[in-house]
């Protein structure tokens, strides 16, 4: 007879809500006001904002010196530093990409970043690739 065994998730859960938010926008403050109040988790992929300002168009940012005390308990994730299309781009920008944004978000999370969104959703077998040379363990 097979055998089946049931997972938990920490506290003895036996299901889990995933919710990730992409750009780091100035609604994040508010948003993360009631994830918190209801305590609820989520990952936040993030690009170097001073880039993306600039492909964006003057859309409200969440400042920078504010990522490590708003985000903090959630996860902040890449979203490679200049929001790309990276199933267009050679392998060396992309790695570029991914370890500038990587390196960007640690200095001021304070934590190992190995998990990233896809901007526009653009990948391939190729970029999931050279993303995992360049650190990422996990990505959507």
């Amino acid at each position: 007879m097979k055998r089946v065994e049931t997972i938990y998730w920490p506290g003895g859960k036996e299901r889990a809500l995933t919710l990730s938010y992409d750009d780091g926008r100035y609604e994040d403050y508010r948003l993360v006001e009631m994830l918190n109040k209801y305590g609820i988790k989520s990952t936040f992929h993030l690009c170097i904002p001073e880039l993306l300002a600039k492909l964006i168009g003057g859309a409200a940012l969440v400042d920078p010196k504010d990522y490590e005390s708003l985000y903090r308990g959630h996860e902040i994730s890449c979203h490679m530093a200049h929001h790309p299309f990276p199933a267009w781009m050679p392998d060396e920008a992309i790695r570029a990409e991914v370890t500038d944004n990587r390196l960007y978000l640690e200095a001021l999370c304070g934590y190992p970043v190995r998990g990233m969104s896809y901007p526009y959703g653009s990948f391939s077998e190729r970029v999931i690739r050279v993303c995992r040379r360049a650190g990422m363990e996990n990505s959507r």
